[in-house]
């Protein structure tokens, strides 16, 4: 599950903690023990404002938990 669109099965299923890419910078992010303790939840990823050397610097932003998010043909 590295990149793409991530299908609903997928997310269900993803246990092994890690951060998986749904594309244009949005990534669902597991955490826990992959066993029992499991939490998923959205993160953005963005370039915010540049640094002192002019380098754009890497952000993220929490969108909320699996369980509390619109799918996206509900939506």
């Amino acid at each position: 599950m590295t990149g793409g669109r991530l299908k609903a099965l997928q997310i269900s299923k993803a246990t092994k903690p890690g951060m998986y890419g749904d594309g244009g910078g949005l990534y669902l992010q597991v955490t826990g023990d992959g066993k029992e303790l499991i939490a998923k939840s959205w993160i953005y990823r963005f370039k915010g404002h540049t640094s002192k050397a002019g380098k754009p610097l890497a952000r993220e932003m929490g969108l909320g938990s699996v369980g509390h998010m619109v799918a996206r043909g509900g939506a």
